[in-house]
């Protein structure tokens, strides 16, 4: 999911709860890019809005431990919110690639 705020994004948004897992954004491919926007008093001034794409996971990991397992919790989480239709026929695609060359064909 595309995420946008006017507050500059880190890689990594951690909020600690006592007794429950962690909610944990992780963020991938910030930009930032300059706007142009209405004071409300008739000018136009310049404002900076930062975008990246985003994924939420709830763990019971240290920030220090999401850092080091960045990519792997990443691909889970993309994983995780795929529709299980899609991520059957990603399956069966793997599943036939490997019968292929397994095969020889």
């Amino acid at each position: 999911m595309r995420t946008y705020s006017y507050d500059e994004l880190s890689p990594i948004a951690y909020y600690p709860h006592k007794g429950r897992p962690a909610d944990v954004y992780l963020r991938d491919g910030i930009a930032v890019e300059t706007l142009e926007r209405d004071d409300g008093e008739g000018s136009m001034t310049q404002v900076k809005m930062w975008s990246a794409e985003e994924v939420h996971v709830k763990t019971y990991m240290s920030e220090a431990e999401v850092a080091e397992r960045f990519d792997e919790l990443w691909v889970s989480a993309q994983t995780a919110a795929k529709p299980a239709a899609e991520r059957l026929d990603e399956m069966d695609a793997i599943l036939g690639a490997l019968i292929d060359v397994t095969l020889g064909e």
